[in-house]
């Protein structure tokens, strides 16, 4: 982590952040793209300097553990506000210490009673689904749309959960591990018909719902990026 470029990110105001710090925000982006505190900052950029800031938001708000500290963010007059009008020169430590403050901050605070709501949703969705009939001698390709049409109410309410900023604190450790299962599965399926884009895409689904595991999803997206240059 550029934890050097991440500490004056930090002590920047507004009236600083020009063209320069926005470019080195976008490649640290690239270097580091599930680190979430990056978007508010190149959200907030994009709105100083006047570029594409609409679009840039919606890419917060996706990364976003809590959209109403992404507003409040946005909306301080310095790039965060609890930095002193002179802060001090910060060794590794002190940088390292407000690394972690920040991912204290913006931790997800969702009540157990949505929680219990939402994971009820997911069930409900799940069940509502029947399997397909097969035929007696099956293709491999009856068998994969099949597994598809199986499986799919469940991934459709991965990504529900997911769009009401929810998937990090949904149901029990066991609950998630069965849609990481599930879906990881699928992304599998994908991979071996050629659908590099939708493998890539599930697995990006997972970081989102399991961060816990970023880094190995994070690592098989790096692989099959490799394979198919």
């Amino acid at each position: 982590m550029d934890t050097a470029f991440i500490n004056k990110l930090m002590t920047i105001r507004d009236d600083d952040y020009d063209g320069q710090t926005h470019l080195s925000l976008s490649r640290t982006i690239e270097k580091y793209p599930y680190f979430s505190l990056l978007y508010y900052y190149y959200a907030k950029g994009a709105k100083n300097l006047s570029i594409s800031f609409n679009e840039n938001l919606a890419l917060a708000s996706a990364y976003s553990p809590d959209r109403k500290r992404l507003k409040e963010f946005l909306e301080t007059k310095t790039s965060y506000p609890y930095i002193t009008d002179n802060p001090q020169p910060s060794n590794m430590d002190k940088i390292n210490a407000k690394i972690e403050e920040l991912k204290k901050l913006y931790s997800n605070d969702l009540s157990e009673q949505n929680k219990i709501d939402e994971r009820h949703d997911i069930i409900k969705e799940i069940d509502s689904y029947t399997e397909p009939e097969l035929s007696s001698n099956p293709t491999k390709e009856e068998l994969i749309e099949r597994f598809l049409k199986i499986e799919n109410p469940k991934v459709n309410s991965l990504e529900k959960v997911k769009e009401n900023n929810s998937v990090n604190e949904v149901g029990s450790a066991n609950d998630i591990d069965e849609l990481e299962i599930v879906t990881e599965t699928m992304a599998k399926v994908y991979l071996k018909q050629g659908n590099i884009d939708k493998a890539i895409k599930i697995y990006k689904q997972l970081i989102l719902a399991n961060p816990e595991k970023s880094i190995y999803f994070a690592t098989q997206i790096k692989n099959i990026e490799e394979k198919n240059k």
